[in-house]
């Protein structure tokens, strides 16, 4: 007779291992759920002050969620889940506890005024714009949010005509922002249209055509690209300008703003350190620039030699312009200022 071995068999009935099935399905459901809903979404903390600032204060746009300590653990919003996949290519999405407090000790909601009762809490961060809330009705539906993100987050063009708009929509926000001469081109908005379908994370002003910038050189100018100088993602430490003289084209100004993100020493960023103003053109003045059409013949080499040579001279003598240092000081936004001293 065989000996037992002291220890008592378990025997695991059928409902019970059915049970453990369910359960197991429902947890990998629930994983699977998870995984997905994370899908093109950044976590961020108010810990993290350098995440944060590029979140507020840097070149990219931002569709942030908020949670707090009661909402934090449930399930993301669906039509913010869908909207972070369809919108991927032009804007970054994020989950942030807003109910934490900032070094200032006060919370997101209370620093962006936002409402924190609706449902969902959602404000979207455009560069150089202070960040929105979407109105509620607006966020629970992914028709409803398809919709006004899609025109929130549309190219962002818009006419320049006195020095104060150029300042604070061009020349002095943090955004970067490609200024398209009227002047030098015809049919300048298509233009911008264009060039903006593979640069939509910059902003486009459209200088009137019967204004100019009062800078040296500047006849032979037909674009600048404003600036922000930054390392490793870091919000800007520089704000300069890139010249443009080339003829005004989809092509050209392509190039040219891909060589600005690698910072080609061939178009050189030149610190701006003192703000251009707009002046009106006289009206002779304006007669004398309209665009004249090309010939069909190529131009010969002594011409195009002769045209880079003024361009050059145009160029450098804006350049020394640019980098003077300048008589009125620069005004700063008690309301930025504070916002920044939050996160520091």
């Amino acid at each position: 007779m065989a000996k037992s071995s002291g220890k008592p068999s378990i025997e695991i009935s059928g409902w019970v291992w059915k049970a453990l099935a369910a359960v197991a399905i429902a947890v990998m459901a629930m994983l699977l759920s998870q995984g997905a809903s994370h899908e093109n979404v950044t976590y961020l903390s108010v810990r993290d002050k350098a995440k944060l600032k590029e979140v507020f204060f840097g070149n990219e746009t931002w569709t942030v969620l908020c949670v707090n300590q009661t909402t934090i653990d449930r399930p993301l919003s669906k039509a913010f889940q869908y909207s972070a996949k369809k919108f991927k290519d032009q804007s970054s999405f994020g989950v942030l506890d807003c109910g934490a407090k900032l070094s200032s000790g006060r919370t997101i909601y209370q620093r962006l005024q936002l409402k924190k009762d609706a449902n969902p809490c959602i404000f979207v961060a455009l560069p150089g714009e202070k960040p929105k809330q979407i109105p509620a009705k607006q966020a629970n539906a992914p028709t409803k949010l398809t919709r006004y993100l899609k025109d929130e987050l549309q190219p962002r063009m818009f006419e320049i005509a006195n020095s104060k708009g150029l300042h604070s929509r061009c020349s002095g926000s943090i955004s970067d922002c490609l200024l398209i001469f009227r002047s030098a081109v015809t049919g300048a908005g298509l233009l911008a249209k264009d060039v903006s379908k593979d640069h939509s994370e910059i902003t486009i002003g459209l200088l009137d055509r019967r204004k100019r910038l009062a800078l040296a050189g500047i006849d032979e100018v037909t674009a600048l690209f404003f600036q922000n100088k930054t390392v490793e993602g870091d919000p800007a430490i520089t704000r300069g300008v890139r010249i443009f003289t080339d003829d005004l084209n989809a092509d050209n100004l392509d190039q040219f703003l891909l060589d600005a993100k690698i910072d080609s020493p061939d178009r050189p960023l030149v610190p701006l350190r003192k703000q251009p103003r707009v002046v009106s053109i006289k009206e002779e003045e304006t007669a004398k620039k309209k665009p004249k059409k090309k010939a069909v013949a190529e131009e010969s080499a002594e011409v195009l030699a002769e045209r880079e040579a003024r361009q050059r001279e145009a160029m450098e003598a804006m350049m020394e312009d640019l980098i003077q240092e300048g008589s009125e000081e620069e005004e700063e936004e008690e309301e930025e200022e504070d916002a920044q001293e939050d996160i520091e």
